[in-house]
């Protein structure tokens, strides 16, 4: 166990003791630069003044997406410029208590057990430690926090685009758009491109023009509709608009495949002699 002591400044008599506690008070709280275990004299420093609230919302901002690296460089970034341009004590535990307060939210938010140091935390906590094992503390929780972040984040995004993609399954036969998908999920256009096309390696206008494709294909092999009629069930009021894309997708006309679908298959299917029977040679 080690004990720290601040020591008030001199000539202070009996009426002046509020004011030797609270200088005594100041002294002491040099132990977050100066180290514990040892008195400290009270100097009339002035240190300069800090806003960690700031720091710590713009930090905890970094945690929530995940990239820990960046969060972990503003920390070990703010412990060095504290180093050599020491703050206010009261400031320093105010943005590092600030800062873990976020910190335990987030972790909450993402379904992650706090950790033993923070189970019953309070502000107590980082008020009795040095500034170097401030730093070591917020970076540990940051990683935790971070890694939470990004798996709720992947998980998260995941999901949109699967209700992306249901949403433009469910409406083939609509005129949609990539803005009509993003109202859907309630995200702006950019938004929604950028994690489509992270999920999905193909734009939304991709995936929604294979999905009427593939709808395209299925009806022209499996049903006697026209083709002014597949356009319009497969979200084209242009016919000819339809044919220009199908034409570019799959080299031929929508008439066309249809045609070979239906030379392929009677080719697939061997002729039947009157009695129903395979005209096939059969041998015991």
């Amino acid at each position: 166990m080690s004990v720290s002591a601040g020591w008030s400044g001199p000539g202070v008599g009996a009426a002046g003791l509020p004011l030797a506690y609270e200088q005594a008070g100041t002294a002491l709280n040099e132990r977050l630069y100066e180290g514990y275990g040892r008195v400290h004299a009270y100097l009339p420093l002035e240190r300069r003044r800090l806003n960690g609230e700031e720091w710590a919302a713009q930090t905890a901002g970094i945690l929530e997406t995940g990239d820990e690296a960046r969060a972990a460089g503003l920390i070990s970034g703010w412990v060095d410029q504290l180093r050599s341009e020491p703050a206010a004590a009261e400031d320093v535990y105010t943005a590092a208590d600030a800062l873990l307060r976020r910190m335990i939210r987030l972790g909450m938010d993402s379904g992650l057990p706090l950790s033993a140091e923070l189970a019953d935390y309070t502000r107590r906590q980082v008020e009795t430690l040095e500034l170097s094992e401030i730093g070591d503390l917020l970076e540990r929780q940051a990683r935790l926090v971070a890694e939470a972040s990004a798996g709720r984040r992947l998980s998260r995004e995941r999901r949109l685009t699967e209700e992306m993609k249901q949403y433009m399954r469910e409406n083939l036969a609509l005129n949609i758009g990539v803005q009509d998908v993003a109202e859907r999920v309630g995200l702006g256009v950019s938004s929604v491109s950028s994690i489509f096309k992270e999920e999905t390696g193909s734009t939304v206008y991709e995936y929604l023009t294979r999905l009427r494709m593939e709808e395209a294909c299925s009806l022209l092999e499996h049903t006697g509709m026209k083709i002014a009629e597949i356009a319009l069930r497969t979200g084209y009021s242009n016919e000819n608009s339809f044919i220009r894309v199908f034409r570019k997708l799959k080299d031929v006309t929508p008439g066309k495949y249809r045609e070979i679908g239906r030379s392929s298959k009677e080719y697939a299917d061997p002729p039947k002699s009157q009695n129903g029977v395979s005209g096939e040679r059969m041998e015991e």
